[in-house]
């Protein structure tokens, strides 16, 4: 199969295609496709697998037509029965929407051209319908099912859900050994996972029109949060605790300081804030507890008062970011009740520089969370491919979806930008990489 890039000239001449390589994983998502350097051109990836479609505007024989139409006549494949869509079910899409997708995320393709370049690409490792287990890990949004349904109607098996809120996997380790244990007899899996972002009828990027709603709203919803969140740590408008989880953190300071004041008289001796600081998941070496007791005993009587504990840990509670490290290093507590959200934006902190610097950080955002998700997803894989039995093999394909507006069976096909795609076998090791084959 050979891979293309789209790229066009500062003067928007036409876009040309030129062989290119996936992706590189030793610089951000983002970098790459400023560069160009990611995606496949959709005639050349249909004309591979042999699928065979006629553009129900010009006849040209193409599933992603360069007339702009995206109202398409039936397509049929010959590639093991994918998914296809015709002008029954796939509206055209606004031409707004389909050139901000060009211009903002170059080298997306459309579900269809997606799912039957993936069979095509993994049918030489074993990979068919019936003996492949897809585990996705996608936002918990209800714009995403398409996807999942495409996949669905692509292979024969139910999916394994790993994901979600914008897509990370919270599944873990755990969900991935589990789904390792269902894969069939003698078969392999398939791990997609990916942000979303959405993209409206008039081409604005970060909200879309969804089924039932005439107007447009944000997407990613916990995406968009999050990146408030990191601005407003960024510009130092805010604690480092996760979104929105202040009165939640100090509810909890407040309870766990009250379980160990024995008398009730709002003051802890050095046991207690021992006691304390353990109910709280804070560790500290035997010197910064030393130091730290002395320096909240302003008064020198040997007791802390609740006001004093509460400000210091307001103020210490630390971000994940390894190059911003702080005089006590504490274990994040959250609000049970919006964890997934918290960890969202935790993960999102490190990029908070490249967010704020961004031209359009609505574009931006899903790069960044990508860059996020990916070093997650890959430690998820290495530690838990001993799950997988016999010779079976683990296909990780991480990139973008791009949901378009009225998402859903009878509505405009929505777009995925492929930034990585690895094939692992049981023992860990990386076996594939599309990277290396143009």
């Amino acid at each position: 199969c050979r891979k293309f890039r789209r790229t066009r000239s500062s003067k928007g001449a036409q876009p040309t295609n030129q062989p290119m390589m996936l992706t590189s994983a030793k610089i951000s998502s983002r970098a790459i496709a400023q560069k160009g350097v990611v995606g496949q051109a959709a005639k050349s990836l249909i004309s591979a697998v042999g699928a065979s479609a006629t553009c129900a505007s010009c006849s040209c024989p193409s599933l992603v037509c360069e007339c702009g139409s995206r109202q398409h006549a039936d397509a049929t494949s010959t590639n093991g029965g994918i998914r296809t869509y015709s002008s029954s079910t796939i509206a055209p899409a606004p031409a707004e929407t389909i050139a901000s997708i060009e211009q903002s995320f170059p080298g997306a393709v459309p579900n269809s051209t997606l799912l039957s370049t993936i069979k095509s690409r993994l049918a030489p490792h074993g990979y068919s319908a019936d003996n492949t287990l897809v585990a996705t890990s996608l936002c918990a949004d209800e714009v995403n099912r398409t996807l999942e349904k495409d996949l669905a109607d692509t292979f024969d098996i139910p999916n394994f859900n790993m994901g979600g809120l914008a897509g990370f996997p919270f599944g873990g380790v755990t969900a991935f050994g589990a789904m390792a244990s269902h894969i069939p007899d003698g078969g392999h899996t398939l791990v997609v996972y990916a942000p979303h972002v959405g993209v409206d009828s008039t081409g604005a990027v970060g909200t879309v029109e969804r089924v039932g709603r005439a107007k447009g709203g944000a997407c990613c919803g916990s995406a968009i949060a999050a990146s408030a969140y990191v601005s407003n740590i960024y510009s130092g408008a805010a604690a480092k605790y996760g979104p929105a989880l202040g009165n939640a953190n100090e509810a909890i300071c407040r309870k766990f300081f009250h379980s160990v004041d024995g008398n009730g008289d709002g003051l802890i001796d050095k046991s207690e804030c021992s006691a304390l600081l353990a109910k709280l998941n804070i560790n500290l070496s035997a010197a910064e507890f030393e130091t730290l007791y002395s320096e909240l005993d302003t008064s020198g009587d040997g007791t802390i008062s609740e006001s004093k504990f509460s400000a210091w840990y307001a103020r210490n509670l630390p971000s994940d970011n390894p190059q911003d490290a702080g005089a006590h290093q504490a274990k994040l507590t959250v609000d049970p009740t919006d964890a997934q959200q918290s960890f969202v934006g935790t993960m999102l902190l490190p990029h908070a520089g490249r967010l704020e610097a961004a031209e359009n950080k609505m574009v931006e955002l899903p790069f960044a969370l990508f860059d996020a998700q990916k070093g997650l997803m890959d430690h998820i894989v290495k530690a838990g491919a001993g799950n997988v039995a016999g010779k079976g093999k683990i296909a990780v394909l991480g990139g973008i979806q791009i949901n378009t507006p009225n998402g859903g069976d009878d509505a405009m096909e929505d777009y995925f930008l492929p930034l990585s795609m690895e094939v692992y076998d049981h023992r860990g090791n990386v076996i594939f990489d599309d990277n290396d084959h143009p």
